[in-house]
């Protein structure tokens, strides 16, 4: 078992599995490229860090396991750190049970979204009809406005002119 300080800060697991983390990002993979074998699987190689170094462990093969797949090992970001997280063996059907179930979530996420976007469509169409009613009403009340002035112009204009014409006659009278 390899010793904490080596890896940079290190926890491990049960079963000698080590989980890695470093503040420092590993180099990108190396890329292999090995043929198909027969009742093997290919457990691809990964950066390890020893002290301020990033050291390369070869992949290798493994026999295949019935029923079960494996999991590549990956690095990755957490926070402002990273990790290692190892490879393992999953029961072939758990794993297709997941993924069918996360296809699930994602679907019903999809959907919840699409949702959320034609009530947002909804509710601003009904956004812009009710402001569309206010601007009428508006203009009808300024035009309803104008209108009362206009007549009340003309109540005025004819009020002075009965006026005038009342003190002519009362002119005329004296």
């Amino acid at each position: 078992m390899l010793a904490a300080g080596s890896l940079g800060g290190c926890l491990v697991g049960g079963e000698g599995t080590i989980v890695a983390e470093t503040d420092v990002a590993p180099p990108p993979p190396r890329t292999v490229v090995v043929e198909n074998r027969p009742g093997y699987v290919w457990i691809e190689g990964y950066w390890v860090r020893h002290g301020n170094r990033w050291d390369w462990v070869d992949g290798r093969w493994e026999s295949a396991r019935p029923n079960f797949i494996y999991v590549q090992g990956r690095w990755e970001r957490a926070g402002s750190r990273w990790r290692w997280n190892p490879g393992r063996w999953e029961a072939a059907e758990a794993r297709r049970e997941a993924r069918e179930e996360a296809h699930e979530a994602w679907k019903e996420q999809k959907e919840a979204a699409k949702e959320e976007r034609r009530d947002a469509r909804e509710a601003n169409k009904e956004a812009r009809e009710a402001a569309k009613e206010e601007r009428h009403e508006m203009r009808e009340a300024a035009k309803e406005e104008r209108r009362d002035r206009k007549e009340e112009k003309k109540d005025q204009k004819r009020e002075r002119k009965e006026e005038r014409k009342r003190d002519k006659h009362g002119d005329d009278d004296r």
